[in-house]
């Protein structure tokens, strides 16, 4: 996977990594990811007779792992999928989605901790 991403995308992986995201039903965790930099020149055109080249980011690998309901089981989302989920959700909504239940649960008395014992962030 070679897919060129924006900046605000590369700084909202850096925040969301390695944390809880909840969409609808499914939780899921960004695992991992790689970001390249790497410096494109635009096409001339008659608007642009002068092109300078840029510097870009591309996206070179993204594990993306969720639950499966069915299988009761995590697994890490296929590329084009983990793809599809950073181009057109806002996956911001799903870590505020998350904090949102555990604000709701902790209400009722309850705590959200892992086999050993740490608080889930």
């Amino acid at each position: 996977m070679r897919e060129k991403i924006s900046p605000s995308t590369a700084s909202m992986l850096d925040v969301l990594k390695n944390r809880l995201l909840l969409m609808d039903n499914h939780l899921m965790v960004i695992r991992d990811f790689i970001i390249e930099e790497g410096i494109e020149t635009p096409k001339k055109s008659f608007f642009n007779r002068n092109p300078k080249p840029q510097t870009v980011l591309y996206l070179t690998r993204l594990n993306i792992q969720g639950y499966n309901d069915n299988g009761k089981f995590w697994g890490s989302y296929n590329d084009d999928d983990a793809l599809h989920m950073i181009v057109w959700f806002d996956m911001y909504r799903f870590r505020n989605n998350w904090e949102t239940v555990i604000e709701s649960l902790k209400k009722l008395g309850f705590e959200i901790t892992t086999k050993s014992n740490t608080k889930v962030n």
